[in-house]
């Protein structure tokens, strides 16, 4: 959403074209985000590929298994 005098304020990455865009623009089911900041959104895929190598290590060790996941 903007800010109080309209302005678009969050950042997002679009995953189809690999751009990062600012609130309002392109398809929201096509988006990462919302992000604060164009550099954090620039760094969505990583955000994402850390988080989900710490979920899968942490379901490992609830898990007891010690394979990384296939995948």
């Amino acid at each position: 959403m903007g800010d109080e005098i309209g302005q678009h304020t969050q950042w997002y990455y679009n995953v189809i074209t690999g751009q990062v865009e600012q609130e309002g623009q392109g398809k929201g089911t096509d988006h990462l985000g919302p992000y604060p900041s164009r550099e954090a959104a620039e760094g969505a895929l990583a955000a994402v590929k850390a988080r989900e190598e710490q979920l899968d290590a942490e379901d490992a060790a609830w898990t007891g298994n010690d394979e990384p996941p296939r995948g």
